[in-house]
């Protein structure tokens, strides 16, 4: 397939304008398997870029994958790709071919990087913090055949399985990459697995509100009727799609103002950021697939929440508070308000929190989904050799945080230290 683009340029006092033939982007076949039924099954590696995406490859696997991991959808892809300086350069892809249909059974974007220390260079699933979790999109139409047609395809692939496949923020608890991870050392694959942390989710019949103890629903009722002391508090939700990008402008007003806005991390101040982060959520609202909840006191925001959604699975992507009301908890209450909403939904199935363990997200929901480190290969040396760097490097990263508590501590007395600019909730 050849397209054509138009390219201009000035010669001679002139400007002129010539078509140049672009070749689409052809992919790598890695390994190869023909089956009786006359299917032929391929591991695939893409090139990622806008233009692959943009043909809808994976939109049909979407649709079909049950909202397992709605970062990797081609749309979200789209609005990262090249914008986040992630390792996400190809796309590694398991394909049906039947007679002159292509069916795309198993999808995942990947990078060539350097993990660890000594550096040892792997293939990583993307993860970051804008897409905490690197399982699969997988068609769960035919789950246990999709992950045995993959993993025995990985080993066929020897330069790929010799490297070794690497999955950061992997969900232990989910059924599909329970059915995944046996399938892969059914066909005598290398698995490494270490628990890395343990993430609140909410679940049908969960209460938020219920669950907390009885002082701090006390305090939770004392706070909001001190709030509504400076005028009408309400909570609002939009889901309509311009409704949704209004509030997201709402949104990163909230947030630069705030404690990242200080620090230099917010969304809005880094203009690719926020401009991944305004077609991300666009992209999901275009089809009624993001909630923005917003707490205000006299119709003036306060506390802002962008919630995502996929096939009745939640994720709460993105929050943030006015600090002038950090004294009454404004992130905590719009957060049991949105739990709330995000029950009442019709196919409600689940919520992931997306937030770090030990954190603010912990005191609100209950439920708890293990996640960890998964590494693949067909060599249980270099299975061993992967699993040792990124020990060490999580073992220096602690050490680095640690000194820079005490360096911060030694500083600034607990008695006279000012804000350490993190977020209350």
């Amino acid at each position: 397939m050849v397209f054509r683009a138009k390219s201009a340029g000035r010669g001679a006092g002139q400007s002129w304008i010539r078509e140049q033939p672009i070749v689409a982007p052809s992919p790598e076949i890695l390994a190869r398997q023909e089956t009786i039924g006359s299917s032929t099954w391929q591991l695939e590696l893409w090139p990622l870029g806008q233009q692959i995406l943009a043909d809808g490859l994976l939109d049909g696997l979407a649709l079909k994958s049950g909202g397992l991991n709605p970062f990797f959808t081609g749309k979200f892809l789209m609005a990262s790709s090249g914008r986040l300086g992630i390792a996400d350069s190809h796309l590694l892809l398991l394909v049906e071919t039947l007679n002159e249909s292509r069916e795309v059974r198993l999808a995942m974007p990947a990078g060539l990087t350097a993990v660890g220390i000594p550096p040892v260079k792997t293939l990583r699933v993307a993860s970051h913090p804008f897409a905490p979790l690197s399982l699969p999109l997988v068609d769960t139409s035919d789950l246990a055949e999709t992950c045995e047609r993959f993993a025995g395809l990985f080993r066929k692939a020897e330069a790929l399985a010799a490297r070794g496949l690497v999955f950061e923020d992997f969900p232990h608890d989910e059924a599909s990459a329970k059915v995944l991870v046996e399938a892969l050392q059914r066909n005598g694959l290398h698995v490494a697995r270490d628990e890395t942390s343990r993430r609140a989710t909410l679940l049908p019949g969960d209460d938020p509100v219920a669950g907390q103890s009885a002082k701090r629903r006390r305090e939770l009722t004392r706070q909001h009727r001190k709030l509504s002391e400076l005028g009408k508090v309400s909570l609002t939700v939009a889901t309509d799609f311009w409704d949704s990008l209004v509030r997201f402008e709402e949104f990163l007003l909230l947030e630069t103002r705030g404690w990242k806005g200080r620090k230099g991390t917010s969304i809005h101040i880094i203009r690719k950021t926020a401009a991944f982060a305004r077609q991300a959520v666009a992209g999901f609202a275009e089809n009624g697939h993001a909630s923005i909840h917003t707490m205000r006191v006299d119709n003036q925001a306060i506390a802002s929440l962008i919630v995502l959604e996929a096939d009745g699975r939640y994720y709460p992507w993105k929050t943030a508070f006015d600090e002038h009301y950090r004294t009454y908890s404004p992130g905590t209450h719009l957060m049991l308000s949105a739990s709330q909403w995000m029950l009442q939904q019709p196919g409600f199935r689940f919520a992931d929190s997306l937030a770090a363990e030990n954190g603010w997200m912990d005191r609100l929901w209950t439920g708890r989904q293990t996640m960890e480190t998964l590494i693949v290969s067909n060599s249980q040396k270099r299975t061993s050799t992967i699993r040792n760097v990124l020990e060490t490097n999580h073992q220096l990263r602690r050490v680095a945080k640690g000194v820079l508590r005490r360096d911060w501590n030694s500083l600034f007395p607990p008695q006279a230290a000012p804000s350490r600019e993190i977020p209350a909730e």
